[in-house]
């Protein structure tokens, strides 16, 4: 295969990756996982909650509720989790999204 095809080869693929990219239906579905993500970890973090802090309905509740308003924030600023995360390291010295080995864009 010349050097040619080869680049020829590497620009089909490329512009099939933008079109998948930029198709709705993959958006539609990258932010359902996306969502399906955040809903583990929310579940994770009220199951710590009631076993180590023996968190109740209220403060579940509560809890919960604050989680969605945060969805809120993040629906509207793309920004949030990282201008959240270093907030967080700068009042406790942890950096949780790199603890995690997350990387926010």
């Amino acid at each position: 295969m010349s050097w040619v095809d080869k680049a020829h080869k590497k620009y089909q693929v490329e512009k099939l990756v933008k079109e998948v990219l930029r198709n709705p239906e993959y958006k539609k579905m990258q932010q359902q996982e996306d969502l399906k993500c955040f809903s583990c970890m929310a579940l994770i973090s009220v199951d710590f909650m009631m076993r180590k802090h023996n968190y109740g309905k209220k403060r579940i509740k509560e809890y919960v509720d604050f989680l969605e308003k945060c969805m809120g924030y993040v629906m509207e600023d793309e920004e949030y989790f990282k201008l959240l995360n270093e907030e967080t390291e700068r009042d406790t010295g942890i950096n949780v999204l790199d603890q995690l080995g997350i990387q926010v864009k």
